[in-house]
Formats: structure tokens, sequence, C-alpha cells
């Protein structure tokens, strides 16, 4: 086990602690805005599960995530279905061509919720190792 993934979680943590105080600022932190912060707050997340189990995914889309954390924890379906959606509205990792399609503004719940779901997994995951509370070292 690394000890880099506490690096890994208490970004994530800043990160969503962003994403869930946008609504204070809506004229600053627009959907699109949201969906970035939330984004890397799930990559994140997933990169400190994934580090605590000496590995890493392929690549840092949120689906080569998704399937690399499938290899060290469980992911409901329904999680997984959310991420690969949120993967397909930013295609920014690909050799050959990049798709960036418009993030309305009713997304922006969604992502929150995404978020929160992935932030309760990887909190159970570290929990059932008796890990959270080595992060107020």
């Amino acid at each position: 086990m690394s000890k880099g993934w506490k690096n890994f979680y208490k970004e994530g943590i800043d990160f969503w602690n962003a994403a869930r105080n946008s609504s204070k600022r809506p004229e600053i932190f627009n959907s699109e805005v949201v969906y970035n912060i939330v984004s890397m707050a799930i990559e994140k997340f997933f990169m400190a599960l994934l580090v605590y189990h000496d590995s890493l995914p392929y690549n840092h889309t949120l689906t080569d995530l998704v399937e690399a954390v499938k290899q060290v924890y469980h992911v409901d379906s329904l999680l997984e279905e959310k991420l690969k959606y949120m993967d397909s509205l930013q295609e920014i990792c690909a050799i050959d061509s990049i798709i960036i399609r418009k993030i309305t503004d009713d997304k922006r719940l969604f992502f929150l919720e995404t978020g929160r779901l992935v932030c309760d997994l990887v909190n159970e995951a570290l929990s059932d190792n008796n890990l959270l509370p080595e992060l107020t070292e």
C-alpha cells in the first residue's frame, strides 16, 4: 500500500467541497465549471482508492477510472452508467479528436449527485479498512 493515496483523497475532498459550495456563486460556477470540478473530485477519489490498492488506471477518463476501480472494489452499475454518461460529455483525452458537448444548467444536480455517490463509495471502501481516521495525522 502506497501512502500517496492520502494526498489524492485530500485533493478529492478539496475539489468536492468546492463543487458542493458552487451554488453560493452561480455567476462563476456555471454547470460547465461544476462538471469539471466534480470530475476532478471523482478522479482524485478514485485515484486514492487505486493507489491504496497499488493499482493504476489505463487512462484518466471517468470510464477508465471506473473500470480500474471495479478491479479493487464493487461499483454499482447505475453509478458506472452515470460516470460513462459524464465521460461522454467531454472526450478530451481522445488521440484523434476532441469532443465537447454543451453542458446545460439542468445537469448541475446530476453532476453533484454523481460526485456524492463516488465520494460515498470511496469513503465506504476506505472505512472498510479503517483508514479514514489516519487522515487526521
